[in-house]
């Protein structure tokens, strides 16, 4: 699949897609064609306005625009996804959450260019599987009601180290995220259930970064680029500390991955947030987690359990932590 911005495409490819997206059979499409052909699309949506096309091959899977107006005028409030369809063969596959991961992408790349992406829409419970929040209900240019969602853009740079990429996740990264999340060895002693597919992965990666107190980063081999595991450090509002967490694919235990990587990390997270103490929990029975913690410089702090999600199991833990050092 490919992602096509259709105002970069030439003329020919241009008037192929066009006819393309007429065949979706839906009013706000034909509005779309209208201000394509009259030239007028950058006049009511705005100069930096893009349409981008999922496709695949000469089929159009779905499509939407990004853009700085929308059906709500409100000059504080931008930019904005619209126009988002996915044609009926398409659905139930969450493509046009790939046309919004690139959307994300290309603004994180920007480095806090934008920092809240909106989505006006009629849609309920729609949105809110791709991270966005409801903000609130207004009257559109067409005098109908609709729901405004946003969704936050969260930043973090790239981390390398001698041996890896560190990175935010890619909806693209689910099937290779799916090597791990869904193997029962990694999984074992882990507070999240089995994923059983790798479509539930992407709907997790979807609903990541929800603030930018989310340290949620992969892990990418730069001798092959295969990406080996993740690892998170996150701020609990509740109890007021820093956590981490990491799991990783099983062939590449014993070799210093997960310390290369959390050292890293945990320096970010104290010059960019000022991190002062870190905490992580093991199960007993994880000797593996124990040895990352103590190499990371972790000690003991207090006994405590937790429990799977699901609650299939409950593990006697240990949770250790560190001091970060000024």
């Amino acid at each position: 699949m490919h992602v096509l911005d259709f105002y970069k495409l030439e003329k020919t490819q241009q008037n192929f897609w066009k006819e393309k997206i007429k065949l979706a059979n839906w009013g706000a499409a034909d509005f779309l064609i209208s201000l394509i052909d009259k030239n007028e699309f950058y006049k009511t949506l705005g100069e930096d306005s893009k349409l981008f096309l999922l496709t695949k091959e000469t089929e159009l899977i779905c499509f939407c625009t990004y853009t700085n107006q929308d059906c709500i005028r409100d000059e504080k409030l931008f930019p904005w996804i619209g126009f988002v369809f996915t044609f009926e063969k398409f659905r139930g596959n969450r493509f046009a959450f790939d046309l919004f991961d690139y959307i994300f992408e290309t603004e994180r790349e920007k480095q806090n260019s934008v920092e809240k992406i909106y989505i006006a829409t009629d849609h309920e419970g729609l949105y809110e599987k791709y991270g966005f929040t409801f903000l609130e209900k207004r009257t559109d240019v067409w005098g109908d009601e609709c729901k405004i969602y946003f969704k936050n853009v969260v930043c973090h740079p790239k981390i390398e180290t001698e041996r890896l990429k560190i990175r935010m996740y890619q909806g693209k990264d689910y099937e290779e995220v799916f090597k791990w999340t869904g193997n029962p060895i990694v999984n074992k002693f882990m507070i999240y259930s089995l994923y059983t597919n790798s479509l539930d992965v992407k709907k997790w990666i979807n609903n990541l970064y929800q603030n930018e107190k989310e340290i949620e980063l992969v892990f990418e081999l730069k001798e092959t680029g295969e990406l080996i595991g993740g690892g998170g450090i996150g701020f609990d509002f509740e109890k007021d500390l820093w956590g981490i967490g990491y799991n990783l694919r099983p062939e590449f235990w014993g070799k210093g991955f997960t310390v290369e990587a959390l050292s890293a990390m945990i320096d970010y997270a104290k010059e960019k947030y000022g991190v002062k103490k870190i905490e992580g929990t093991f199960a007993i029975d994880n000797i593996g987690s124990r040895r990352v913690m103590e190499k990371l410089g972790m000690t003991f702090e207090r006994d405590t359990e937790y429990s799977k999600f699901d609650g299939s199991a409950t593990f006697k833990a240990k949770t250790f932590s560190k001091i970060i050092a000024d």
